[in-house]
């Protein structure tokens, strides 16, 4: 009786460990190797060519641009500086902090406009880009709440990419 339940019981532990839903993104590093980014961003090295589809325009203009940083995963990772920087709020004492992001640890990000944003019943807010010829920054601000936040983008050798960005919500 014992044994059969310890057969069960591990049986059970081995299917729920095995049963992941991960989601996986590939990204050039160099001509030989693409790394693999799953769904903990986890990132594991393979010789393997990765094949990033986008419009030969993309950078001649920021709508364009933005359109595809958004929805393309691929995409979004190759256009990231990384080691990216971000200052963000110490809840504790509500003191700016600097922080570094690596590869490892970035999420992927959505700044699609959101037309709804300003007649929201909570979290509402207005969404803003300001631009000039080789910088962008698009900035949240609340309406009545403490949202605030702005990502930066800089042309890089003609290419736009994400350079930085501030939470300074509270």
């Amino acid at each position: 009786m014992k044994t059969t339940k310890l057969i069960i019981y591990i049986t059970l532990i081995l299917t729920l460990t095995n049963c992941k839903n991960e989601t996986k993104v590939e990204i050039k590093t160099k001509p030989e190797q693409t790394k693999i980014i799953d769904s903990t961003l986890n990132v594991k090295a393979i010789n393997k060519q990765a094949k990033i589809n986008i419009p030969k325009n993309v950078d001649s203009e920021f709508e364009i641009f933005i359109k595809i940083f958004n929805t393309d995963s691929i995409f979004q990772i190759s256009r990231v500086k990384f080691p990216l920087n971000s200052t963000e709020i110490n809840y504790d004492n509500y003191e700016t902090i600097e922080k570094t992001i690596n590869l490892d640890n970035y999420e992927i990000i959505d700044l699609t406009i959101d037309p709804t944003s300003e007649t929201k019943e909570y979290d509402k807010y207005t969404q803003k880009t300001i631009l000039t010829e080789s910088k962008a920054i698009i900035e949240f601000r609340g309406i009545d709440n403490g949202i605030n936040c702005e990502y930066e983008f800089e042309k890089i050798e003609g290419k736009w990419n994400l350079t930085s960005w501030k939470n300074l919500s509270t």
